[in-house]
């Protein structure tokens, strides 16, 4: 993390969705379950959290995309045998996203630490945009409202508990339990599926 927890806090109390929005390009989950707990003790709106954050996250996206895209064969030439990625390499990327890009983008989204570097990798094979950007989309949908609600209902359950101790407090738990083992789900399916493309 580029940033300490108080600082990511401070400035998003102070700046709000301002600030949200370059943090959710840079920082990613951490942030969007900080803004989700934010949103929960009423600091910041829930919706407005998850609509900055879906931007912030596809912002990104693109940026990695954008910079695989325009700098394809450039990188290639200069990097290229630094990283592994020579032509030859690039190619066999293209080929392979050619007939398995919707699902190593879709699932690559719920990887921790894999994101960018699968962003820049479709934008290095030549992937198309709207095909990129269609699954890339879908999953931010999916993955921020996820870490959103985890946020915000740890954070009600928390706030909860302090005052007393009773039936909502226990469901809101469970549900903020299943929202995260729903997360390591999709994790853990992403790694698989991402293992599994690299021993073809």
């Amino acid at each position: 993390m580029l940033l300490e927890l108080s600082q990511i806090i401070g400035w998003l109390l102070k700046y709000k969705y301002f600030i949200l929005f370059p943090f959710a390009v840079l920082e990613g989950p951490i942030v969007t379950v900080i803004a989700g707990y934010l949103s929960s003790m009423n600091l910041l709106n829930f919706w407005i959290v998850y609509g900055v954050v879906v931007l912030g996250d596809t912002v990104g996206d693109i940026l990695y995309f954008a910079a695989g895209k325009w700098g394809r064969m450039k990188f290639c030439r200069r990097w290229g045998r630094f990283l592994d990625m020579r032509i030859e390499r690039v190619e066999r990327l293209e080929k392979y996203f050619a007939k398995h890009a919707g699902k190593t983008l879709f699932w690559g989204k719920f990887g921790y630490g894999v994101v960018g570097t699968l962003m820049f990798a479709a934008g290095i094979a030549d992937v198309s945009f709207m095909r990129f950007l269609g699954f890339t989309f879908i999953a931010t949908l999916i993955k921020s409202m996820i870490l959103v609600q985890i946020g915000f209902y740890f954070g009600y359950a928390y706030e909860q508990i302090k005052i007393y101790l009773d039936y909502t407090s226990y469901i809101t738990i469970a549900l903020a339990i299943l929202l995260i083992l729903i997360y390591i789900y999709f994790q853990r399916r992403a790694k698989n599926i991402l293992e599994n493309n690299n021993k073809k």
